[in-house]
């Protein structure tokens, strides 16, 4: 659904000053016109989810294809819900503790859990207020479609460290490599 806007001016014909005119010494009337296009450039384009990926164990980043306004503050996060699915075993909960910046939304989860588990993220859009919802920064706010069931990325490491090779490097020392870098307890 579109509008198609256009514009039309006629001079008025009372002589005293009640035109638009040049700044000019002698100003110049502008000319009657009928009919010209006027571009519309209003931002009407929705943000889109472009990825959504754990960060830690309770936390998911939202990306987002353009800037969005920050409401965190009263951002109603009952139209989140989170799905965490193991051997077929759904365990649903809403996330708590949003944090924007620029295009992406951080939200707070209890856990992530193992890499077997199947993450998946809806938004339902509650129709409240702009400062309840999310929505881009355009001068009137375009509110971000309703997603059901999209994929979240788990990028957490659940794998524990496995032995790569152990060996002796003179008759006090064991050199033990691992299959990733670990932490010194």
């Amino acid at each position: 659904w579109f509008v198609v806007l256009a514009l039309s001016y006629t001079k008025s014909s009372d002589t005293t000053n009640e035109y638009i005119a040049d700044t000019d010494g002698s100003p110049l009337a502008l000319a009657n016109f009928a009919n010209q296009a006027v571009t519309n450039n209003l931002d009407k384009t929705a943000p889109i989810v472009t990825s959504i990926e754990t960060a830690s164990d309770t936390t998911i980043v939202i990306t987002f294809s353009e800037n969005v306004v920050d409401t965190s503050a009263n951002l109603d996060l009952s139209q989140f819900s989170f799905v965490k699915t193991l051997d077929g075993s759904p365990t649903t909960e809403t996330p708590s503790s949003p944090v924007f910046t620029s295009t992406t939304l951080t939200l707070t989860v209890n856990s992530i859990g193992s890499d077997n588990n199947v993450l998946t993220l809806s938004y339902t859009d509650a129709s409240g207020a702009d400062n309840t919802i999310v929505t881009d920064t355009a001068g009137t706010p375009n509110k971000l479609d309703d997603f059901a069931t999209l994929s979240v990325t788990n990028n957490q490491d659940t794998t524990a460290p496995t032995v790569s090779s152990a060996q002796t490097t003179d008759a006090t020392t064991v050199v033990i490599t691992f299959d990733e870098t670990i932490a010194a307890a």
